[in-house]
């Protein structure tokens, strides 16, 4: 594979190069969809706190809604662990030319959309989820502890602020699994949540 024609001087040497392009395309979808998700839970918060007539004294208690949680770098490490551990296509032949070298690297992003909906559904929605609902939990303190006036309905205050909670959770759950993302300018809108991901055997998302 040394000749004039060839990219890389290995068929390793060119595994190791999509594997880094790989590496770098989860990557920017998996900030994409994280931006999708804190725009998410902070419209929906405002929505919320709207739709329960919230005055605006109140909402100043809450301060700006800003949903600041990030993945951290062992979780992205563990999301796309199986990128690393990726040592290539099966192939009859290796790839020995631009033209054939190009179709082993869209065929290596389609092994890569075929398994991000597994990969997705176990490492990347369960800490968005768990996220949303430690900024839900810091809201819900937020307005137990400034909310004065009656309660509607006359449930106590303890109940009033778990259904809080609950409705956060169920809205910002309604929008994960209908919403609809670009990954880049002009490309094709996909949905936030990966299709099948929850038909994935022992998916940690459901």
């Amino acid at each position: 594979m040394n000749g004039s024609h060839n990219i890389f001087k290995s068929y390793s040497e060119m595994v190791n190069d999509v594997r880094i392009w790989l590496l770098y395309h989860a990557k920017q979808e998996i900030r994409c969809r994280w931006s999708a998700w804190k725009e998410i839970v902070e419209r929906v918060t405002t929505n919320v706190h709207e739709q329960l007539f919230i005055t605006q004294a109140e909402k100043h208690s809450f301060g700006h809604i800003s949903f600041e949680y990030e993945p951290t770098a062992l979780e992205i490490k563990t999301m796309l662990a199986f990128i690393e551990q990726w040592n290539g296509l099966q192939v009859e032949e290796q790839p020995n030319t631009p033209q054939a070298q190009r179709e082993y690297k869209q065929k290596a992003l389609s092994w890569f959309r075929g398994r991000r909906a597994t990969q997705f559904g176990n490492f990347l929605y369960p800490v968005m989820v768990a996220n949303s609902r430690t900024f839900a939990g810091h809201m819900q303190s937020l307005l137990v502890a400034n909310v004065t006036g009656e309660y509607r309905g006359g449930g106590s205050r303890g109940k009033c602020a778990a259904c809080y909670l609950n409705l956060l959770m169920y809205a910002y759950i309604s929008e994960l699994c209908t919403s609809t993302i670009q990954l880049t300018d002009g490309a094709k809108k996909i949905y936030l949540l990966c299709p099948r991901t929850l038909e994935t055997k022992h998916c940690k998302t459901r």
